[in-house]
């Protein structure tokens, strides 16, 4: 699978109210999202990115969707997973899902995410603080992780 790199003006044009998913502190913020951002098509139905990436460790996930219903999603996002993982040699591979949107979270589950707990008020939403569920892919979990050569 060929990864599409983006850049923010492209995933803003792909999906213009990506902002409203976005905890306070990210949006319209374009030093963040140009300095700490990695963003990838998710085939044609999604946008997902990286932040806070320490090669050959961990990073953040992100990942809005316009389709969840789509029976591929789960397997598609998969193989982008592994993908991600070895293009950066990751350890851990961690999600931060607002609990105010349940089926982020189940759909995290479905793509082979493990739920680690909640962070209480950990990020603001329109000014509200809103606790999240954390969310984790880490090493041992080895039908993600890419084989050794």
């Amino acid at each position: 699978m060929q990864l599409q790199f983006l850049n923010v003006q492209e995933c803003l044009e792909i999906y213009p109210n990506i902002s409203s998913y976005l905890p306070d502190r990210m949006r319209n913020n374009v030093v963040y999202w140009a300095s700490s951002v990695h963003a990838f098509a998710l085939g044609g139905s999604g946008v997902v990115w990286l932040s806070d990436i320490q090669v050959g460790h961990r990073a953040n996930i992100h990942v809005v969707l316009w389709n969840l219903d789509a029976p591929h999603h789960p397997e598609y996002a998969k193989q982008v997973l592994g993908e991600l993982i070895g293009l950066y040699r990751l350890q851990r591979l961690e999600a931060l899902v607002p609990v105010t949107f349940p089926r982020a979270g189940g759909y995290a589950l479905k793509c082979g995410f493990e739920k680690e707990g909640t962070l209480r008020r950990a990020e603001l939403y329109d000014g509200k603080p809103t606790d999240m569920d954390v969310y984790a892919i880490i090493s041992e979990r080895q039908d993600l992780w890419p084989k050794e050569d």
